[in-house]
């Protein structure tokens, strides 16, 4: 049932809907537009206003604003309706459906070209929908075009999150440390994911991103613009943070399936190693130094036998990993570790500072 109000269009959704996908595709599929924003709300009046005021005042201001409404117990629903703005959309929902089915359900209906990601606590900058578009314009063998980002109410040290820029470096990134790609910072080509039938599976909330990265990474090229365009805002209400058991079955899942790129079948052991590297638990990883080199090495000659990662830069992972592991085991392993360090092949790899070496060295002497 559709319900005109304030010139914002509101769509039902009611259990047992009659309404089919398709006729709903239809009925919003009326005028193409370059850029779909999809927001999931759920009780989010504390920050959504400054949410909608950024997107609402891009640079770039040619977009649709499909804001699902998740059963909010809040006043969201009224913050939104205060917004006089034909390029808002509003799907509101009488039940709780988690942000996942409204985000396949946002790819679904969507009218634009592009498809743009974003979180109800966030703040976009100004010119984050420009700037992106004009790249996705100009190269069409991207599809995912993501940007750095600047975390909300953090300390000075932890500002501005580097995330790696061009694409082979992204696809490391993503294989050892989990997505290199801010998901609330996202834009992506909605014709490469239809293509490939390509939608976000809900088993793998909350790190459901990271495994839509991975799938569609056979497809398309990644890009980081190296701006931070998005303002992230991180507490302890955030999905991610509140159910990290979940989160953490469903990345080992999906590390798995990536060490399977290199035609690695996975002990749980080596799974375990993987994770330690993802979290840079460069402690852990030290403390079974044996099995880490050897993991480590077992990765290496699995690149070089099918080049599926760039090798120099692969190499060049891992070894600034196995300096890592050196560095820390050094506190209490003493010379045995300066040893081990230099017979490993991985130290030709990584090339740290003088100043850096020495300080290692000294560390292994001064334990031992």
């Amino acid at each position: 049932m559709w319900i005109a109000a304030k010139k914002v269009l509101i769509l039902f959704q009611k259990a047992g809907s009659n309404v089919s996908p398709d006729k709903q595709r239809n009925e919003l599929r009326i005028v193409m537009v370059p850029i779909s924003v999809l927001l999931p709300v759920y009780n989010a009046e504390k920050y959504l206003g400054a949410c909608l005021e950024s997107l609402l005042n891009q640079s770039y201001s040619d977009f649709e604003l499909i804001i699902f409404n998740d059963a909010s117990t809040d006043n969201s629903l009224d913050i939104i309706l205060a917004y006089d703005d034909p390029r808002i959309k509003i799907i509101n929902s009488p039940t709780n459906l988690g942000y996942v089915a409204h985000l396949n359900h946002g790819i679904a209906i969507a009218k634009g070209k592009y498809i743009a990601r974003m979180d109800a606590d966030d703040i976009s900058m100004p010119n984050r929908f420009e700037k992106q578009i004009s790249f996705l314009e100009q190269n069409h063998d991207y599809s995912i075009c993501g940007t750095w980002v600047e975390p909300i109410d953090q300390p000075v040290e932890k500002k501005i999150w580097q995330l790696p820029s061009e694409h082979p470096a992204i696809l490391i990134h993503h294989f050892f440390y989990n997505t290199a790609i801010a998901h609330p910072s996202v834009m992506f080509r909605k014709e490469t994911i239809d293509k490939h039938h390509i939608r976000y599976d809900p088993s793998f909330m909350p790190a459901e991103d990271y495994e839509l990265w991975s799938r569609i990474s056979n497809f398309t090229k990644f890009k980081n613009i190296t701006e931070p365009l998005l303002k992230y805002r991180q507490h302890p209400d955030q999905i991610s943070q509140v159910q990290e058991k979940k989160k953490k079955d469903a990345l080992t899942k999906i590390r798995n399936t990536q060490l399977q790129l290199l035609d690695i079948e996975a002990s749980n052991n080596s799974l375990a190693l993987s994770t330690a590297i993802s979290n840079r638990n460069f402690s852990d990883l030290a403390a079974d130094i044996d099995a880490t080199e050897k993991w480590l090495m077992q990765m290496c000659h699995a690149n070089q036998r099918i080049s599926f990662f760039d090798d120099q830069l692969f190499n060049r992972e891992l070894g600034y990993l196995w300096w890592m592991v050196c560095t820390t085991a050094a506190n209490t392993g003493g010379r045995k570790i300066l040893k081990k360090y230099i017979s490993c092949m991985l130290r030709d790899y990584y090339q740290p500072s003088q100043y850096a070496l020495i300080k290692f060295q000294l560390k292994t002497f001064l334990s031992s």
